[in-house]
């Protein structure tokens, strides 16, 4: 093999890749992701909470009172159980029907 045109392990890693963006990830639906490591990210939704106020209990995730999934500001952040969550979206779908 030609040693000028094989991968290099992290070669194209954070900072190096060519599409790096800062550690932010955009996604529309799903929000926003911080990238924290090597192939590690994190909500960012979640690490604002969590700096802000404290960590999330297991079970609970953060939810957005005006459903901005953009809209990290920590007024904007509530920490809720997966259940409540479930009711939340439910009830969201079935407003949509009517």
């Amino acid at each position: 093999m030609n040693s000028d045109t094989e991968f290099k392990e992290d070669q194209y890693v954070e900072e190096n890749h060519p599409s790096w963006k800062g550690g932010v990830q955009v996604h529309n639906k799903d929000g926003v992701y911080l990238w924290i490591g090597k192939n590690s990210r994190i909500r960012r939704a979640r690490k604002v909470y969590e700096d802000t106020y404290r960590e999330i209990p297991r079970g609970y995730v953060t939810y957005h009172k005006d459903r901005n999934n953009l809209n990290d500001h920590p007024s904007n952040l509530v920490a809720i159980s997966r259940a409540e969550l479930v009711r939340k979206n439910t009830s969201k779908k079935s407003n949509k029907n009517n």
